[in-house]
């Protein structure tokens, strides 16, 4: 069954209020003999669009959907969006609760709007939506960037939608036309938003995300906003230094890793099932490629985890291993080693940061004891997580959540619009703790040193204790 699809253009990128107070774009349908409808209906008849689209009208049917996919063309910046006014036939009405896709667009040149590459990370956010997913379950306020912590509910939706782009690029054509040297950072990828983007790619790959990302230097900053965004954006990945398991499942740039091993594995796209589960979705079994098979199994698990608790990636993983039991070995040992066993083990991190720092040291008989020894202690603890005996969440450190003083920008284009920075204490990074009055990187880094040696702060009350100590000390 396919998706009713409609095209509209936005009239204003000013949003207007509803008499509910409802916060509502502006847009006219599009008419078919238009010029606009013309060039995007073209646009959806794309390969890596339709091929998208095709797996919307597979959820669409499992989900017994009738709501229409609203496409808004003449937008700012590609965007999931929820509430739309919308003008058809001469008449408005409101859809206060719609999801809908908003391009920005280039009529001129509708290939240099990039709508074909990221179509399928925003729609993406429309699946969840659908799914029963809630934006505004984040609690951080920062502007999120693949190298930044945000918390587990942006780090899900993003790190998804993340992965898609580079599935878009492997089945598109843009990847072959990929220049040698691609990462041009010091010309005009310079930008944050671009270098992000290059970022995603490399980074997701090569699953360098687990790592923490340099500090800036603090004396190049006047002020605490410049500070933080220069953290969050940093580019310069240090693997001596893992991620402990909360920051992982707060990272988009990790779970879009995850995600990008599943797609990866041949042994969870090849893994099909008996006729009547792609029934659900309205498709038959031979209709459907391997990579076809895969998302609607990843869409199915989504389906049967609550997504609006905070262990939704670590829920994801179980529930799929559930549903799939042929499957779970494969996904456990995928997962586990993404995140480098940092989920089950607090001594994981301190195992595999020493193998690396002994790598480096050039020390080939140290290093071979340490290898032998990180081989042996993966090789136990799968089969303790396989088998039962050892929970997937076993070291992550619960949510608690700090208001601080200090201003930050949401977005760095508006610094002017400001809000006071909010962060998880135990996922929290040196530069973060720096936003509490008077503390210095030395006790900040001593806070950082304590909480992942103790299991993570078990309060703020905890907190403010050990940082009293800490403030007397040093």
């Amino acid at each position: 069954k396919a998706m009713n699809i409609l095209f509209a253009e936005a009239l204003s990128t000013e949003l207007v209020e509803d008499g509910a107070g409802n916060k509502l774009c502006m847009a006219r349908a599009l008419d078919q003999s238009s010029h606009k409808y013309k060039i995007i209906n073209q646009l959806f008849k794309s390969k890596t669009i339709a091929y998208f689209l095709k797996i919307g009208d597979c959820l669409n049917t499992f989900l017994n959907n009738e709501i229409p996919l609203i496409f808004v063309t003449d937008w700012t910046d590609p965007t999931e969006m929820v509430g739309l006014r919308l003008e058809s036939d001469g008449q408005t009405k409101d859809y206060p609760d719609l999801c809908f896709l908003a391009f920005n667009t280039n009529w001129d040149d509708i290939n240099s709007s990039g709508i074909e590459d990221i179509f399928a990370h925003e729609f993406s956010h429309l699946w969840l939506h659908l799914l029963g997913f809630d934006f505004d379950m984040s609690q951080s306020n920062k502007f999120h960037t693949c190298t930044a912590v945000t918390d587990p509910f942006m780090a899900f939706s993003e790190g998804f939608a993340e992965h898609l782009e580079i599935v878009t690029k492997d089945l598109g054509s843009s990847m072959n036309n990929t220049p040698a040297i691609w990462d041009d950072g010091y010309d005009i990828n310079a930008w944050l938003s671009l270098r992000d983007g290059q970022l995603r790619y490399h980074g997701v790959i090569n699953n360098r995300f687990i790592y923490h990302t340099a500090n800036p230097n603090l004396k190049d900053y006047e002020t605490y906003h410049q500070l933080h965004m220069a953290h969050i954006t940093s580019s310069a990945f240090m693997p001596e230094k893992i991620k402990n398991a909360g920051q992982m499942m707060a990272s988009e740039g990790v779970i879009a890793s995850v995600f990008y091993q599943m797609y990866q594995s041949d042994a969870l796209k090849n893994s099909f099932l008996e006729d009547d589960f792609y029934r659900q979705f309205g498709i038959e079994k031979s209709d459907l490629s391997p990579l076809e098979n895969l998302y609607l199994k990843i869409i199915y698990t989504m389906s049967k985890i609550d997504l609006k608790k905070p262990s939704l990636m670590i829920d994801f993983i179980k529930s799929y291993g559930q549903v799939f039991p042929i499957e779970k070995e494969t996904l456990y040992d995928l997962f586990l080693k993404v995140t480098h066993f940092s989920t089950v083990s607090l001594e994981a991190r301190k195992i595999f940061e020493d193998l690396y720092r002994i790598g480096r040291q050039g020390e080939i008989e140290g290093f071979k004891t340490c290898l032998k020894d990180a081989r042996q202690f993966k090789k136990d603890k799968f089969q303790e997580v396989f088998q039962g005996r050892c929970s997937l969440d076993k070291s992550i450190f619960k949510e608690i959540w700090l208001d601080t003083d200090q201003d930050i920008a949401p977005v760095p284009w508006l610094a002017d619009k400001t809000v006071k920075y909010r962060f998880d204490i135990n996922c929290a990074s040196e530069i973060d703790f720096l936003a509490l009055d008077q503390v210095t990187l030395d006790q900040a880094q001593k806070l950082v040193e304590i909480r992942d040696s103790k299991g993570g702060f078990k309060s703020l009350d905890d907190f403010y204790s050990i940082l009293k100590n800490i403030v007397e000390v040093l």
